[in-house]
């Protein structure tokens, strides 16, 4: 995992971004200001690696790190890796939002995470 995999961090699923893109571009009260997609409770990136293979029907497995510092060495060499180090601080302390606005405007919530976790397993994104 990047960063820190005992920090919380919220995930949200594309079918979520795009339902709220239909939603928000459908009313005009909501042009003109950032709206936070409905987005699941946080979890750790270990806690989602275990939900993810436990839906999968797989056991849980050992949880390793990779130090944003570490990913920095490497990002000399590599551009890719380069860019990741320099999102590294959504990985390396709590990056957490709060949908509460889009959830009382718009009057929906994020897709339950066991569907997300089950769409991500089997392949499908929407």
């Amino acid at each position: 995992m990047i960063g820190r995999a005992d920090q919380p961090h919220s995930y949200t699923d594309v079918g979520d971004v795009a339902r709220l893109l239909v939603a928000a571009a459908d009313d005009e009260r909501s042009h003109g200001r950032t709206w936070i997609v409905p987005t699941n409770a946080p979890r750790t990136q270990e806690q989602v690696l275990t939900e993810m293979l436990r839906t999968a029907g797989r056991p849980a497995v050992r949880v390793r790190s990779l130090p944003i510092g570490l990913l920095r060495g490497i990002g000399a060499v590599s551009p890719f890796m380069r860019e990741v180090a320099q999102l590294g601080y959504q990985w390396s302390a709590p990056y957490v939002v709060d949908d509460t606005a889009t959830r009382a405007h718009f009057g929906f919530g994020p897709t339950p995470w066991d569907e997300v976790c089950r769409r991500t397993v089997d392949g499908l994104t929407v």
